[in-house]
Order: C-alpha cells, then sequence, then structure tokens
C-alpha cells in the first residue's frame, strides 16, 4: 500500500496517530511503523506528531518512550471534570488519573496537550459546564477540542437514558446556549477558535487539522477517510478485512470518489462548517470562480436563515450555525448533485 503512495512527491508536515489508544503500541511496533514511513516518504519536514492516549495509559515512563520517537503532542479523552459523569460515560479514568496523565506530560517535556471534553451529558446543565471549562482552563491546558454527547442506540449509556436510569439530556434547543457559553469563556482566556470543536493558546494548534483543509491526507488502517491521489475515499473500518485485503495485495478501500473540480469545490464548501469560515480569495485562486458563482443560492439561503455572516474575507458561521453545522455541510454536498454541475460543465467522468 505505501508504495502506491511513494509514487507522489509528499511533503509531510503532520503525523496523527488515533483510533482507540495507540499511545498502548510497543516500542517493536512504533519502530516499525517509522522505518517504513522513512522508508516510503521524506519526513524532514514534519512539524508535529500527535498520539491519543487515555488517561490511564500516560505515566512518566510512557510520556519518555514516546518522545524518543519525535512524538510532541498528546490528545487526552478527559470528557468531564466530575467523576459522577465520568462513571456515567463508563470511561477507564477518574479525574485525578487525568491530573497525574497531565503532569506527566507537562513535567517530562510535552507540553502540546489536547483535552477531549464533553457537553450536554444527561442531567448536566450550562452553569455545570461553565464550571467544567474553567476548572480545565485553570490547570493551563493549551488546546481544548469539545463535543456534544451522542447518544447512539445500542450503546449501554442509551439504554440507560432511556430506561430512565439517567436523566435525558438538555434538548437541543439549548445547543446554542452551550456554544455561547464555550465560546466567550475559552475566547476571553485567550483560546483562538481553530476550527468548530477545537480551541487552543497560539503555538498549539492541532497542524493535522490546518493542513487537512489544503493539502491531501495520507489514511493508513482500517476505518480512516483519505483525500489523496485525486480520490477522496475510505478504508474497510474491519481490522482483520483490512489485513485480509492487504495481504492478498490488493487495496483495502470501500469507497472512493473522484474528485473533480466541482468535487474540490463542494469538498471545501463541506469542510467550511467545521472550519468556520470559506475565505473567498482562496476559493479563487485555488478553483478559478468566486463562491458565489458556484453556489451563490446556497449562501443566499444561508444568509437569509442566518446561518451564515458576511465577512471581509468571505463566510462565517453565526452561533445558529455552529449548532446546526452538519445541515449547513450537507447544503453544500446537495449542490454538486443538481443543475450548477451541468449549468458548469465541471463535472469528469
Amino acid at each position: 500500500m505505501f508504495s502506491s503512495y511513494s509514487e507522489h512527491d509528499y511533503d509531510i508536515r503532520s503525523i496523527y496517530f488515533g483510533g482507540g489508544t495507540p499511545s498502548l503500541i510497543t516500542d517493536n511496533n512504533l519502530t516499525a511503523i517509522f522505518e517504513t514511513l522513512d522508508l516510503h516518504f521524506d519526513l524532514s519536514n514534519v512539524e508535529q506528531i500527535s498520539i491519543e492516549a487515555t488517561t490511564v495509559s500516560i505515566n512518566e515512563e510512557q510520556v519518555k518512550r514516546l518522545q524518543k520517537f519525535g512524538i510532541n503532542r498528546i490528545s487526552m479523552g478527559l470528557q468531564s471534570t466530575d467523576d459522577t459523569y465520568l462513571k456515567m460515560l463508563h470511561t477507564q479514568g477518574r479525574y485525578r488519573d487525568f491530573l497525574n496523565a497531565y503532569s506527566c506530560c507537562v513535567n517530562n517535556g510535552i507540553t502540546n496537550v489536547n483535552v477531549d471534553m464533553m457537553y450536554r451529558l444527561p442531567g448536566q446543565d450550562t452553569d455545570h459546564w461553565r464550571n467544567t471549562l474553567e476548572a480545565v482552563i485553570g490547570l493551563g491546558v493549551p488546546h481544548i477540542s469539545v463535543y456534544c454527547l451522542a447518544l447512539l442506540k445500542g450503546t449501554k449509556l442509551y439504554e440507560q437514558v432511556y430506561g430512565n436510569e439517567f436523566p435525558i439530556p438538555l434538548h437541543d434547543k439549548y445547543e446554542i446556549e452551550f456554544k455561547k457559553i464555550t465560546r466567550e469563556i475559552l475566547n476571553s482566556n485567550d483560546y483562538i477558535s481553530n476550527t468548530l470543536d477545537e480551541y487552543s493558546r497560539p503555538g498549539h494548534e492541532n497542524l493535522y487539522n490546518k493542513y487537512t483543509l489544503s493539502g491531501a491526507t495520507i489514511g493508513i488502517g482500517a476505518g480512516v477517510s483519505c483525500n489523496s491521489h485525486g480520490y477522496a475515499y475510505d478504508t474497510v473500518a474491519d481490522v482483520d478485512q483490512y489485513i485480509h485485503i492487504i495481504n492478498s495485495g490488493k487495496l483495502p478501500i470501500k469507497y472512493g470518489l473522484k474528485l473533480t473540480p466541482l468535487r474540490l469545490m463542494s469538498r471545501y464548501m463541506t469542510l467550511f462548517p467545521y472550519y468556520k469560515v470559506a475565505d473567498r480569495v482562496f476559493f479563487k485562486n485555488a478553483f478559478g470562480y468566486e463562491i458565489e458563482t458556484v453556489f451563490g443560492e446556497i449562501i443566499d439561503h444561508l444568509l437569509e436563515e442566518n446561518y451564515i455572516v458576511i465577512t471581509p474575507s468571505g463566510y462565517a458561521l453565526t452561533i445558529k450555525g455552529e449548532a446546526y453545522a452538519p445541515y449547513v455541510s450537507r447544503c453544500f454536498w446537495d449542490a454538486e448533485q443538481k443543475t450548477m454541475a451541468e449549468n458548469l460543465s465541471l463535472l469528469g467522468e
């Protein structure tokens, strides 16, 4: 699989180890991974290597071990500073485990740490969320990612909530209020809004997300989304199936879409809600069209309904738009299936 990427001259800037608990990968396996990457890619320009970890998987020995491989950023899923909610979410660790893990990172030279936090938990009100954010900020955590709880059918928490064991989370109408509180508190404490979910202090951005918007994304492993070779594609999610396909000499692609010119424009605008801004100059330079020429009707609709606003550089999401970002994104995917494709004659085979 790597040989197919080696045919292209990629300027690798960021490496991200995600999914599960990759911090538990053995030294032998990490060595094999980096030796393989070195064989097929020029890694001399890599600025950031991130790895995801649980709060109970990080200790002083682990931090030093990861540093040997050039890993300089760790992302941990804390979710809440309240142990009541951590038990409810069935997380492995408790708040004290995070405090210990965070101290191990900072005291041993990895100061670029992200913490995932979750809001609209069962029974949680806006005051509790405010206090949670302030507690994490008080620790000096430089990067905070915030996500709304998604109650998925089939999960234990879903059954517990709708079995009346736990309170039902606040209604969707409170989403805008949670978003407002998040933005106000983090912005007032010198955090910059990098994406819909991510806030960081200057110099602590997640470079993986920064480069995803403007460059190719090479995905290695089961269940990843990629953007390279002129295609957007997903790999198969089942690990055993993934390995079997690789061993048979084939590419483990589940779904692929050729990125025609219109689809590239559509992809940029589909990602716009996640990055919160659409830059008019970038769009024109990258694609040769004005945003309004391609997506004028959709832009007018989103402006009229107060999902987006006009800015000096292009368009940005309103608080309402942030709360309904998936809808805004879908508006632009729908566009490539409709009349604009025919009018501009941009769709290829």
